[in-house]
């Protein structure tokens, strides 16, 4: 499970004790998931840099797992 998995996870876990007449907890819930979706979007333009960058070269598998391991996908 990656980096994003766990927020996603935590997230989703979290959303349960929301409580939803209190803004406090709204905002507090609310600045989670703005927090995962900036850090989503900078894991998407790391693997379109890197799509972009290595889509027509040739690699060793151990060379992709550890860019894939370092990206947090794997």
């Amino acid at each position: 499970m990656n980096e994003l998995d766990r927020q996603e996870a935590y997230l989703n876990q979290q959303h349960v004790f929301v409580n939803h007449y209190s803004p406090q907890s709204v905002d507090n819930y609310n600045r989670l998931v703005n927090e995962f979706n900036a850090r989503s979007a900078q894991v998407n333009a790391q693997a379109s840099h890197f799509n972009a960058s290595c889509a027509n070269h040739a690699y060793y598998e151990s060379d992709m797992t550890a860019v894939r391991t370092e990206l947090g996908a794997e």
